[in-house]
This record gives C-alpha cells, structure tokens and sequence, in this order.
C-alpha cells in the first residue's frame, strides 16, 4: 500500500505538514481533498506543485 505524507509548499518541511498517511486525493477546482487511511478529511485551498511517487510525498502550494 502506497500512503503519502502530504506537505504545504514546494519543498517537504516537517513544520508544513499537512496530513501524513493519505489514501486519496481529490481536486475539484481550487479545492484539494486529502484523505487518510482513518478516513479523516481535510479540505484546503491551493494546486498541487508536485507529486513524487517514489518516495510518497505531495507538495501542495496554498492559495
């Protein structure tokens, strides 16, 4: 199972972390949905920069 740590910005920084463990991502127009394997949902403004799927990690630049 592939979980990613999802973080605001254009470069992983522990302290803008937004969500670790997430199964799914939804976009919807300026509105990103992060889900995690518990099934919390969060909801934030912004377009996703980048997604590196090897190392499982998606940086998320707000708006």
């Amino acid at each position: 199972m592939c979980l990613s740590t999802v973080y605001a910005g254009s470069a992983p920084d522990p302290e803008t972390m937004i969500l670790e463990y997430v199964t799914h991502i939804d976009v919807n127009g300026p509105q990103i949905r992060l889900y995690d394997i518990t099934g919390e949902m969060k909801e934030i403004p912004g377009t996703i920069h980048s997604v590196d799927l090897i190392n499982n990690i998606v940086l998320i630049e707000p708006i």
